[in-house]
């Protein structure tokens, strides 16, 4: 498979939607000899087409494309984009989104990992890449769109993208609802850059499956019900309780009971904003 070389993309609102004209150069860069049927690519989303050659020496370095096809394949137009070749296949991009948890701050969209998401941003669209970030509940899966933001010279710009080819997940819990739809999207071909978390049970087997690991361990169950709690307290005063998906401390919860009643006691920390925690 050939790299990624980047080219300038022309819209003309003339032209047939359904033909791919590319220069002389970039189509003996991808050693394309002929016109022929292909597929055009654009994250997940793809378009049959014709694909011409144009050898005219204003054409050199360019695709050009239907204005209208453009958009509904979300291509912006005055930027260079990143062009590959594989089989039938032309592939602009790669699409890239940056899934995370979002903010109200319109000035900071993504809370504390606004910055760093900016910079990747940036650096993405200077690779020719279609570069995102996203909140996994703004997937439109009927239309195959995200509402996701870019990084443009005035800021932040709110917009719709194609289905990414890669994923970076910047999330900071797996729960069962966000598993799924990191599912939904890998099975529509979507890439990973890390793998999801398989969860504090599991963990926990895998760990212990290791006997000089085992006495490091803590005594851990897997609770179905009060009474597995009530039997842990008996036996060990108090006990924390943890969700088998999720990280960075949320949602756990201590369990104590008096000694002079039957009456539970619990803690808990809410997370506040600016990262400040509270004991309840």
């Amino acid at each position: 498979m050939k790299e990624f070389i980047m080219q300038d993309v022309k819209l003309r609102p003339e032209q047939d939607e359904k033909e791919l004209i590319i220069s002389g150069d970039l189509a003996a860069h991808l050693s394309i000899g002929e016109e022929q049927n292909i597929k055009f690519q654009v994250g997940r989303n793809y378009k049959n087409m014709v694909l011409k050659i144009s050898h005219a020496e204003k054409s050199r370095n360019t695709i050009t494309i239907n204005t209208s096809l453009a958009r509904k394949m979300r291509i912006s137009p005055n930027r260079k984009y990143a062009v590959n070749a594989r089989g039938n296949i032309i592939q602009i991009g790669p699409v890239v989104g940056i899934m995370a948890e979002t903010s109200r701050d319109a000035r900071r969209p993504f809370g504390g990992q606004t910055f760093f998401i900016k910079q990747l941003l940036q650096s993405g669209r200077a690779l020719g890449q279609i570069c995102f970030a996203f909140s996994p509940f703004s997937i439109d899966w009927k239309s195959k769109s995200i509402h996701g933001y870019s990084w443009g010279d005035k800021g932040w710009i709110q917009g719709r993208f194609p289905l990414p080819d890669v994923v970076y997940p910047r999330e900071k819990a797996y729960s069962p609802v966000k598993l799924n739809i990191r599912r939904r999207l890998e099975n529509m071909g979507a890439k990973f850059l890390n793998p999801a978390l398989i969860g504090k049970w599991q963990t926990y087997r895998v760990i212990t499956q290791n006997p000089s690991l085992v006495p490091f361990m803590p005594d851990t169950r897997l609770v179905n019900s009060f009474s597995q709690v009530d039997k842990m307290i008996k036996k060990y005063t108090a006990v924390y309780l943890k969700p088998v998906s999720g990280s960075q401390g949320r949602n756990i919860v201590r369990v104590v009971k008096k000694k002079t009643d039957s009456v539970y006691q619990y803690q808990y920390q809410l997370r506040l904003l600016h990262n400040s925690k509270k004991s309840v």
